[in-house]
């Protein structure tokens, strides 16, 4: 990001730094590096469709990093965004929860353990910036 802090050094405009800066957010490489950094750079320019694409990759980031440096803001919209795929989640293994109440009392008796690994899994899968959902649901299926 030693072009991002040459720009502020410099006081060039942010709508030059917007021009130049367009091409970081179709690296996955750059993404996986700094995801903090390019989500709150992406909103510093106010760049929505690159905040979108950033914010995939900020998933694993903790808060402590998070808060250096994204504005307030968009910190705020992050935290709602982590809190929504945290209910997704939860949703998803509601639903395969209420399969395993179908099976009988033998079948059931380690279905704590069972969530619990499911929960890992599913919490692991979704914080990738692509998840591939219907790997976890084969998964899942095939454990029935």
């Amino acid at each position: 990001m030693a072009i991002v802090q040459a720009y502020d050094k410099y006081l060039i405009p942010d709508a030059r730094l917007k021009l130049f800066a367009r091409d970081l957010w179709q690296s996955p490489d750059m993404l996986s590096a700094a995801p903090a950094q390019m989500y709150g750079l992406a909103w510093r320019l106010k760049m929505q469709d690159e905040v979108v694409i950033a914010s995939r990759y900020t998933h694993k980031e903790s808060f402590e990093n998070l808060a250096n440096v994204v504005p307030l803001q968009g910190l705020v919209a992050l935290m709602d965004l982590k809190e929504r795929r945290h209910d997704a989640i939860e949703a998803f293994l509601l639903q395969l929860r209420a399969q395993y109440n179908l099976l009988c009392s033998t079948h059931q008796s380690n279905m704590k353990e069972q969530f619990l690994a499911l929960r890992r899994k599913a919490q692991s899968a979704f914080s990738a910036p692509y998840p591939q959902r219907s790997d976890l649901v084969a998964e899942t299926l095939l454990e029935l």
